[in-house]
């Protein structure tokens, strides 16, 4: 699959080097520290961009000769570097939380959620519901805010809240009232709906059981998600990210961005992880229907995977009982499903996207991918993703590699936050609570690793990932958000700095199949760029965080610039 669309890019790379210098300005990017994340050149004195296309990397001189008639950009001093991926995000949450919903992320009491929820309330006309999007799990005892305290907020008006992990709702009496939803009501599968010691709703819902709501929940036209997608493009562009994979594809969804696609608005290029639920009973043909790759700024070409739940609600699927509890945990597929789904949908073409937290998650993806192979005759899968990963049994690497498989890890969650601390930690052993997210250990296998946020679920800025990888300390987990005070060093290997930013540039690139034509600066590929304040090589790491994005660079373009940058 990867070489199909290599072969698509590369020729529509090599006709826009043809074309361009008639058709578009040429800019001279020089007097920077560039890191091209191509190893056989990572550095540079200039960069040539005509168009849309870089058409030189090297010598200054070289450039100037080459084009001699080119806008220069003087980067004095700054770092320029190809624009960062994200593999795993949730884009439409994001913006409906900047554009049409209540944010709550980044309050760490009860009282500071209440504020928000209040200021929210009071900006919407009466009798409409209050959505709100990633509350605290650490603000709330056992990661369970109740019904009392919402409904003390909130008597009237109904209320819904996602948490910060996106596996855990809130809700008040109100939408329990209008969803029908009562003490008796039963769990979904593999979902979870919360009761008091005297039976009745505790108000917290956890994993399947968040869906009971889907029927009277309001919806968006499309001029709201033309909104909200919008402003998602213009917060990860603030961040410097060109390039993310949707980790739960929809037809609605598709529809919405491509909406925006074609009013020319858009400044971030997409692929899509369709999502494919453990009850679906189709043929797949509407997954055949929607396969595609031959779009620069949209791509359908991956299948999202909930394997297992999460550690925070012990639902992720380990191989031990979790400590006090007497299970470990929940595979959520049938496996005769599974057997049949992977080799169908990897013969169209799919990468399997897996969201896999728990050892077991991950051991039954590799299964299914080696049964996707024999059956195929197959000797390699088609670039699946491994999704977040807090726990990989080491024995595994190696079939991780024979998959040809892209681990991913959020290595922003492996820090001593109040989450991990309170909730995590006294779930499991010391030895499997301090190997959670074992970054170094999967490079140092050979592992392709690639870098996503999960966002909504913690900040979308890869510099957080990033420093809490390269220095162990910490970062807050929303951008502005509350820091716990009593956060300390996870006590884990480090990683390199080049490690990590390819991460979010080559090798994400590789992973999506994309390599031909982003993810690196090179002679032919798209000018997707970005420009930091500092080099990020030269700095202290403890200031990776703080290093601010001042320009963003896609398809040639500058879609983000930083208010009096150069």
């Amino acid at each position: 699959m990867s070489l199909s669309k290599a072969k698509l890019f590369t020729a529509a790379s090599v006709l826009a080097l043809s074309s361009s210098a008639a058709l578009a300005e040429q800019t001279l990017y020089f007097n920077g520290s560039i890191w091209t994340a191509n190893d056989a050149a990572p550095t540079a004195e200039a960069v040539v961009v005509d168009g849309d296309i870089i058409t030189f990397v090297g010598a200054e001189a070289d450039a100037r000769a080459a084009a001699p008639e080119a806008k220069v950009v003087d980067l004095n001093g700054q770092m320029l570097m190809p624009g960062f991926h994200d593999v795993h995000i949730h884009s439409d949450w994001v913006g409906e939380a900047l554009a049409l919903k209540c944010d709550l992320a980044g309050k760490g009491t009860p009282e500071d959620v209440a504020a928000v929820i209040k200021a929210c309330d009071a900006e919407l006309p009466e009798g409409e519901w209050l959505i709100g999007v990633g509350w605290a799990l650490g603000a709330f005892e056992n990661a369970s805010p109740s019904l009392e305290f919402i409904d003390s907020i909130l008597p009237d008006r109904p209320f819904y809240g996602v948490a910060e992990d996106g596996h855990n709702a809130w809700v008040n009496s109100k939408a329990l009232e209008l969803a029908g939803i009562t003490k008796d009501t039963p769990d979904p599968e593999n979902g979870w709906i919360l009761h008091t010691e005297d039976g009745e709703i505790q108000g917290t819902f956890r994993e399947y059981a968040m869906f009971l709501f889907d029927d009277v929940l309001p919806t968006y036209d499309a001029g709201d998600y033309g909104k909200a997608y919008r402003a998602f493009m213009q917060a990860v562009n603030s961040k410097g990210i060109t390039t993310v994979v949707d980790a739960w594809g929809t037809q609605d969804k598709l529809d919405h961005v491509n909406e925006v696609i074609a009013s020319g608005d858009a400044t971030v290029r997409f692929n899509f992880a369709m999502y494919l639920d453990p009850g679906y009973s189709g043929d797949l043909s509407e997954y055949r229907d929607w396969y595609s790759t031959g779009d620069e700024w949209i791509q359908v070409d991956q299948i999202k995977l909930w394997m297992d739940g999460v550690f925070e609600a012990q639902t992720a699927a380990t191989e031990e009982n979790y400590i006090g509890h007497n299970h470990n945990g929940e595979l959520f597929y049938e496996e005769a499903k599974l057997k049949e789904w992977f080799p169908a949908l990897e013969a169209m073409g799919y990468q399997m996207h897996m969201h896999t937290i728990g050892e077991r998650a991950v051991g039954q993806a590799l299964d299914m991918l080696e049964h996707s192979r024999d059956v195929r005759g197959a000797e390699v899968n088609n670039l699946p993703f491994l999704i977040h990963n807090y726990s990989i049994k080491p024995e595994d690497y190696a079939r991780i590699k024979a998959a040809d498989a892209t681990v991913n890890m959020t290595m922003l969650w492996r820090q001593n936050n109040d989450s991990m601390v309170y909730l995590n930690k006294p779930a499991v052993t010391k030895e499997v609570y301090e190997s959670f997210m074992p970054l170094a250990e999967v490079i140092d296998a050979g592992i392709r690793a690639a870098g996503g946020s999960d966002a909504p679920v913690g900040q979308y800025n890869p510099l957080s990932s990033i420093k809490v990888a390269v220095t162990g300390e910490v970062v807050p987990y929303f951008e502005g958000g509350y820091f716990w005070e009593d956060q300390e060093t996870w006590p884990g290997k480090l990683v390199a700095l080049e490690d990590m930013l390819k991460l979010y540039t080559i090798n994400a690139a590789v992973a999506e199949g994309n390599d031909a034509w982003v993810g690196s600066l090179e002679v032919g590929k798209k000018a997707d760029m970005i420009v930091l304040e500092s080099n990020l090589f030269e700095i202290d790491p403890m200031d990776i965080y703080d290093t601010e994005v001042t320009k963003t660079i896609v398809d040639g373009k500058v879609v983000f610039e930083r208010k009096g940058s150069l």
